[in-house]
């Protein structure tokens, strides 16, 4: 099946079953504007509410909206955005990262206002944290630099690694040699797996030559791990030979030599 054609066939599936998870998010991946009626009234009437097997809630209509940078969506996002209040769980908390995420991914100055009221408004201090880096990014007036000092003022380590990954979203100079600081100096391993992945998802020939500068970092004994037992710096090493591997077809082990010569030979930024 062709993938435009399969469009109406995922429209059918959510009208039956409004919470069918794989629908919504295809139907964003696939990025046909056909989608989004469906997706609004979704996320108007609050029926995509899905828990996952962690028994997590996924709103997975917002993440698609926000895919088809769906401009009509955003005045029901800022107003389930201001709605929003702490729970026991923490599911508003997950929502209201999820809406401001589909708020930066469309892109519309609307949001701008209303973001800023919401940060002099009575809501948990993460929350407008969360806020503050997606205001900055829609504001676009130096997002890196910006984000940059975000993530020096932020006091939690996952708020610093959702840093890391907006950061992925910038090619420029600025952000490659940002994110290759992080990485070669987080006591963290998120915060270096995170910095990897983004200049992974960068790609550009300052990117990769950066990936190359990390498979030659230091790894301190005590660096904090993320889940997993074991070695934190091979796990690191092996998510940067994945990448250089995936952006340039070629395996020459953890020589970050013979990678810099070959990406200096052929590659441009």
């Amino acid at each position: 099946m062709k993938v435009d054609s399969a469009v109406p066939t995922l429209i059918g599936v959510l009208e039956r079953k409004p919470a069918s998870s794989g629908a919504a998010n295809a139907l964003g991946m696939i990025g046909d504007k056909r989608g989004i009626p469906i997706l609004l009234k979704i996320l108007e009437d609050g029926t995509g509410v899905l828990k996952d097997g962690t028994g997590d809630l996924i709103y997975w209509e917002i993440v698609a909206l926000g895919m088809l940078k769906a401009r009509k969506a955003v005045p029901i996002l800022i107003k389930k955005l201001g709605a929003l209040e702490p729970d026991a769980m923490g599911w508003s908390a997950s929502q209201t990262q999820m809406i401001l995420n589909a708020l930066r991914d469309i892109g519309d100055d609307r949001a701008i206002k209303p973001i800023e009221k919401y940060l002099t408004a009575d809501h948990p201090e993460e929350w407008k944290r969360m806020a503050k880096k997606v205001l900055v990014q829609l504001r676009g007036e130096n997002p890196v630099e910006e984000l940059a000092k975000l993530f020096d003022e932020e006091p939690d380590e996952f708020g610093r690694w959702l840093i890391t990954q907006d950061l992925g979203r910038y090619p420029e100079k600025q952000c490659v040699e940002v994110l290759g600081k992080w990485g070669s100096t987080s006591e963290y391993e998120r915060i270096r797996s995170g910095c990897i992945d983004s200049l992974s998802l960068i790609g550009t020939k300052d990117a990769l030559l950066e990936l190359t500068s990390l498979l030659d970092a230091d790894y301190p004994e005590d660096l904090k791990e993320e889940f997993e037992e074991g070695d934190p710096a091979k796990r690191l090493r092996e998510r940067i030979l994945r990448a250089l591997k995936k952006a340039t077809g070629q395996d020459m082990g953890e020589d970050a030599k013979k990678w810099r010569e070959w990406i200096e030979a052929n590659m441009s930024n």
